[in-house]
């Protein structure tokens, strides 16, 4: 049986390195440990120091006095050692300790062990560790610190309890910059969940991983790992697409070469996209003994070429100047931008639809964004949204070729209706805005002028309803949407002088 120490409360502190550091609200434990004391005791470690001068005459007594034989066989094991013991550092019992001072408790019941550092985190963390109000972040330090005494993850689930996988999930967080951990942890009004930081961690690049960081917990933070995704994918693919370049002898041009005695082979703008290359390649027609020549345009595109024909060849246009040669390349970066967020931004806008349920709180705003769906559809009236419509039925496209609009029609509102299919009525409502990976840049990709911006209606809308039914916009959605965003702007001084 333990031996139970009535010791004094000023003579006990929190341990430095407990993983918990928000005890919480302390007033109920309080007023308790005011009214009835502690019924339950705490776990403490002795701290020494090694003795001076007459420290060492005044041992012996507190030995005799001590009425705990595990404590006395200590005491003089530490009198023999030249140390003594000055105070107690609590194991088990912060929230205690911290509400018994409150209370100004003079002596609290403890037990006193001896502890390596090692096992006091350890004890410390499995004593925490099923408490649901400890933080990820409180969590993660634990485990960390068990990490840094050489511990395995296996190791810990064994001892913790968690599974191998939730362990290695939390060990994962901690290879994140610390002090950037620690900002977005205390500083983000928004909660940040484990599933928040397992889709961090499928960015492999530890330095874009950081970056990410920066929004997790905020508006931005699908759009930033969007953005992120793409460039890992970019790399994945790059020696793929290197091999491939190679294998057929391709030669590559400059970025801002002359184009005009050269023909595109498959899709001229924007070209192959990288991030897509396995897809993209499949579609590459055949370039028979032609020399294939290539450019990749900010890294990200492929474009592929061929010369044409001997006297198809047009003359050259005059040599351009510098300013005319800057002009052109930062217009095509300009569109470029545009068409990668066009792409990057219907992809979020897709993956929240394919996930959004139909409940009773979201109903309402759900049926507002088929009207406003529904107006403009009859307004605009150009809109070809029969494939849209069918995938959103669960038909295959072709389907749409062999119904009268009509009886397509019908059949979206008899699907609708019927409450076995609401999962299918988001996919119906978006298909009628005509969504597509080219909403943002509107096709309009024509290099000869800067991107101007015009209202689009059926884009403002579709943002109006989706954030009606929980989407979270990121800034750079805003700004392409409402005509604040830099690249819409880039000619406006050129367009100022031309008036």
């Amino acid at each position: 049986m333990e031996n139970i120490e009535m010791i004094l409360t000023g003579l006990i502190e929190p341990h430095p390195d407990n993983p918990r550091k928000d005890l919480g609200d302390l007033k109920e434990l309080t007023e308790s440990i005011r009214k009835n004391g502690i019924y339950q005791n705490l776990t403490v470690v002795p701290r020494r120091v090694p003795m001076v001068g007459d420290d060492k005459l005044l041992i012996p007594g507190q030995i005799q006095r001590c009425s705990n034989p595990a404590e006395k066989e200590r005491m003089q094991e530490a009198f023999n050692a030249g140390l003594k013991v000055i105070g107690y550092t609590v194991v088990i019992g912060h929230r205690r300790l911290a509400a018994a001072k409150e209370a100004d408790l003079k002596k609290i019941p403890c037990v006193v062990v001896e502890m390596a550092p090692q096992k006091q985190i350890e004890t410390m963390i499995l004593e925490n560790m099923q408490r649901a109000d400890l933080t990820i972040y409180e969590q993660v330090k634990g485990f960390q610190q068990l990490l840094n005494f050489g511990e395995t993850a296996e190791g810990i689930a064994e001892k913790t309890g968690f599974s191998v996988r939730t362990v290695k999930r939390r060990t994962e967080i901690a290879r994140l910059d610390p002090d950037k951990l620690e900002m977005v942890m205390r500083g983000r009004a928004k909660q940040i969940t484990l599933d928040d930081f397992d889709k961090l961690a499928k960015i492999e690049d530890l330095e874009e991983r950081n970056k990410v960081l920066d929004d997790i917990g905020t508006n931005n933070f699908k759009f930033s790992l969007a953005t992120a995704d793409r460039r890992q994918k970019i790399k994945k693919a790059m020696p793929d697409v290197e091999k491939w370049l190679t294998e057929r002898n391709a030669k590559r041009l400059e970025e801002n070469a002359s184009l005009i005695n050269y023909d595109a082979i498959g899709k001229f703008w924007p070209g192959y996209e990288i991030c897509k290359w396995e897809k993209e390649k499949e579609t590459i027609p055949a370039t028979d003994a032609d020399q294939l020549y290539y450019i990749i345009s900010r890294g990200e595109y492929l474009k592929l070429l061929k010369k044409k024909p001997a006297g198809s060849a047009k003359k050259e246009k005059p040599k351009r100047s510098a300013a005319e040669i800057k002009k052109e390349k930062q217009m095509n970066a300009a569109w470029d931008y545009l068409i990668e967020q066009s792409s990057l931004t219907y992809g979020l806008r897709k993956n929240f639809i394919e996930g959004l349920k139909v409940t009773k709180n979201n109903y309402n705003a759900m049926m507002e964004g088929a009207l406003a769906a529904g107006i403009l559809c009859n307004i605009t009236y150009g809109n070809n949204i029969e494939d849209e419509l069918c995938r959103a039925l669960g038909m295959p496209a072709a389907k749409a070729n062999e119904m009268e609009h009509d009886d397509l029609a019908l059949e979206a509102i008899r699907i609708a209706r019927d409450p076995k299919n609401k999962e299918k009525l988001p996919l119906i409502i978006w298909a009628l805005f005509d969504d597509s990976e080219g909403k943002i840049q509107g096709g309009n990709v024509w290099r000869g002028r800067w991107p101007t911006y015009e209202t689009n209606a059926e884009l403002i809308a579709l943002y109006e309803w989706l954030e009606s039914v929980g989407y979270e916009i990121s800034e750079t959605e805003r700004g392409l949407i409402q005509g604040t965003d830099i690249n819409y702007h880039l000619g406006d001084a050129e367009k100022e002088v031309a008036k």
